[in-house]
């Protein structure tokens, strides 16, 4: 209903389908002596793309248009309405990660599956606890652009002996990476924080 409605969240979705699509014309016209890749998997970046772009879009929506003090009250809670838009957001990320998996002829397995999954899931969760937090849809896109270019930064500045507990904890730099078992407990704690988090803020959304 909401994407019928506001015709940028279809523009948004259609991102999600265009950045493995631009990929894998390029490696087509590039010619057989040439290779053209993206530094994360095709399979995993559609999903990722739709995540960020539609899955903030839909959670900042009536926040942004004022319209939650009334439409949360008929009878929608808060809760309920968050988690039907992130479970929105997740179906519209796995068609994108089919498009892309069939496009390139090969689906992911096993571990590579897993963790690829486990990273959407955990991207879903920073998008929906920053989207709460800040309500506003270029505020999140803005403030997860900074972060991502801030954070390797600032995590390079830290002493080499906390660097790999600190980025595990981190949304864009460990967080989403459960290939590294070596901190499993830390990033599951994070996770549970960051839950705890997104329950707090959109909890009061009526205050």
């Amino acid at each position: 209903m909401k994407l019928k409605r506001n015709p940028a969240g279809l523009a948004l979705v259609a991102l999600g389908f265009l950045f493995p699509l631009a990929v894998f014309l390029a490696d087509r016209a590039a010619g057989e002596g040439v290779s053209v890749s993206a530094t994360v998997q095709p399979w995993l970046q559609a999903p990722l793309v739709v995540i960020a772009l539609l899955g903030a879009y839909l959670l900042t929506l009536e926040p942004a248009l004022g319209t939650g003090r009334w439409i949360w009250t008929t009878p929608v809670r808060p809760g309920q309405l968050v988690l039907a838009k992130a479970g929105a957001t997740l179906l519209v990320a796995l068609a994108a990660f089919f498009f892309a998996a069939g496009l390139f002829g090969s689906l992911p397995e096993g571990k590579a599956l897993l963790y690829g999954g486990l990273g959407a899931l955990s991207s879903l969760l920073t998008v929906t606890w920053l989207s709460g937090l800040l309500r506003n849809f270029a505020g999140v896109l803005v403030v997860s652009v900074a972060w991502s270019q801030a954070a390797p930064f600032l995590h390079g500045l830290l002493p080499e002996g906390v660097r790999g507990a600190v980025w595990s904890m981190l949304p864009g730099l460990g967080l989403a990476h459960f290939e590294d078992t070596s901190h499993t407990a830390l990033r599951l704690a994070a996770h549970a924080a960051y839950l705890a988090l997104a329950g707090w803020v959109w909890g009061r959304v009526r205050s």
